[in-house]
């Protein structure tokens, strides 16, 4: 028991500094935009839940609790590395209304959260022919 006990412990360390090493940024350490977008859709979602509208600033988002439950999505909409048309809230029948967005998606293409709380990624031209939601003001 103890051979297996000292075994694992030379893997896990073995595994630790292999992960750990190298300086650089990794997917793990940053997520990509698709899954912003995703962390931001669910966000929206419960909020859109539980309050039965859009939030209108991000204020609103802080009264659930937001950057503890949501973290990335939180930073990236404080950040504004996301952005958010407010109040519109996520249903099922606004799936063809753009919500929230990548801020490189207008010019670069990127992931966008439409109305139904999907997430998918645009090209420029589709982004920017696309239907939007509520308004962006804070």
């Amino acid at each position: 028991m103890l051979k297996f006990v000292v075994r694992s412990l030379a893997f896990l360390s073995a595994m630790f500094f292999l992960t750990g090493c190298g300086g650089g940024t990794s997917s793990a350490t940053a997520p990509s935009n698709l899954d912003t977008a995703t962390d931001v859709a669910e966000l929206l979602k419960e909020f859109s839940e539980a309050k039965k509208v859009g939030p209108t600033n991000l204020a609103d988002l802080d009264k659930i609790d937001a950057s503890a439950v949501h973290p990335v999505a939180h930073g990236a909409l404080s950040r504004q590395d996301f952005i958010v048309f407010w109040k519109t809230a996520i249903n099922p029948g606004n799936g063809d209304t753009v919500v929230a967005y990548d801020k490189e998606t207008p010019s670069k293409g990127g992931a966008v959260v439409m109305g139904d709380g999907k997430v998918k990624s645009m090209t420029a031209d589709e982004f920017n022919a696309a239907k939007k939601a509520g308004t962006l003001k804070k």
